[in-house]
């Protein structure tokens, strides 16, 4: 009898100390993903904002050339080839592919004055330009390899 009761006692022991080992490896997985996630979020937010201020420079620069154009590059970054922007009437569009997540901006609505936006970039290609034509009214995201 006191064989079964030490036996039982450890299988309680075990089980209990399973236990505590997948719940304390659960709570770091979520805040992992979690934590994961928030940086995605705030990449694909940066990158947006910052293309949305390149072009706002473009459309209401006061040097008024009659075509307007940025480069820009990125030498070395995080998530470097799962980034892509989209440019098009609505304003411009990032997404990241793995948790296929986006997110659209109006460029400070520019998209409503301006008569024609194209363009794709993905990070894939490390420089892109932004090339804005007063006379025509046209916006454009070029991605370089």
């Amino acid at each position: 009898m006191k064989a079964q009761a030490i036996i039982f006692q450890f299988v309680l022991f075990a089980t209990t100390a399973f236990i505590i080992f997948l719940a304390i490896g659960n709570v770091f997985s979520t805040y992992s993903i979690n934590f994961q996630r928030r940086m995605y979020e705030l990449r694909i937010e940066n990158f947006l904002n910052y293309l949305s201020s390149i072009m706002t420079e473009a459309v209401v620069s006061a040097n008024k050339p009659k075509n307007f154009y940025s480069n820009f590059y990125f030498s070395n970054i995080t998530f470097s080839s799962e980034l892509e922007a989209f440019l098009d009437k609505n304003g411009i569009r990032v997404t990241f592919l793995p948790l296929t997540k986006s997110k659209i901006s109006s460029i400070n609505n520019l998209n409503y004055s301006i008569s024609e936006m194209v363009g794709y970039f993905s990070f894939s290609q490390k420089q892109g330009f932004i090339k804005y034509n007063r006379t025509s009214n046209k916006l454009e995201l070029i991605g370089v390899s």
